[in-house]
């Protein structure tokens, strides 16, 4: 059995249809058992220390990496360095990777993989490359994506997985189509 420590924020927007965890429902619980721990964005009792703290995070180069992040990653250590997981996958990346990679370093007894959710050109102003290099495998959501990643650690370490979606709950209605102009909505 493969054990899988994820690590991702807890967007208060995403539904129980939606946001990039929703993976998790499909992986075969015989093959792999899943702790997915949330990490708080904005969480009430950082948000006087986030302030005080993020001139000193600042040093990390990470502009969206705040203490609520940092303890996120202090929370999964035990579980890694106990080898209780053997892979840790960081959701939002752009946001939440950045102590352990470095710490544990890629090609360790816990793999490291991280999903990218941002277009290039932010994701040279929030991720360090040296943060990138620690990764064994990082998960891009479109080919723009890997041409940015694929310099720093290689063709082979980048992986494009495209963004699905629950077509059994979001359908077309069945009920007939009211009178009136029609609304789009696209995302």
């Amino acid at each position: 059995m493969t054990h899988i420590h994820l690590i991702r924020t807890h967007w208060t927007h995403w539904g129980s249809h939606s946001g990039i965890n929703q993976f998790v429902k499909y992986l075969d619980p015989a093959r792999f058992s899943v702790r997915e721990q949330l990490v708080p964005d904005g969480f009430r009792k950082f948000s006087r220390l986030n302030r005080w703290a993020q001139p000193l995070l600042r040093p990390t180069s990470m502009e969206w990496y705040k203490l609520n992040d940092l303890w996120g990653e202090l929370r999964a250590y035990p579980h890694l360095r106990s080898r209780k997981s053997h892979v840790l996958h960081y959701l939002d990346a752009e946001q939440t990777a950045f102590l352990l990679p470095q710490l544990i370093g890629a090609r360790g007894a816990t793999k490291i993989v991280a999903s990218y959710h941002q277009p290039p050109e932010v994701l040279a102003r929030v991720v360090p490359d040296r943060v990138v290099r620690c990764l064994d495998r990082v998960i891009v959501v479109s080919p723009e994506q890997a041409s940015y990643f694929e310099p720093l650690i290689g063709t082979e370490r980048v992986r494009f997985i495209p963004h699905g979606i629950d077509t059994a709950f979001f359908r077309p209605s069945t009920s007939p189509r009211r009178p009136g102009p029609i609304r789009c909505l696209t995302v």
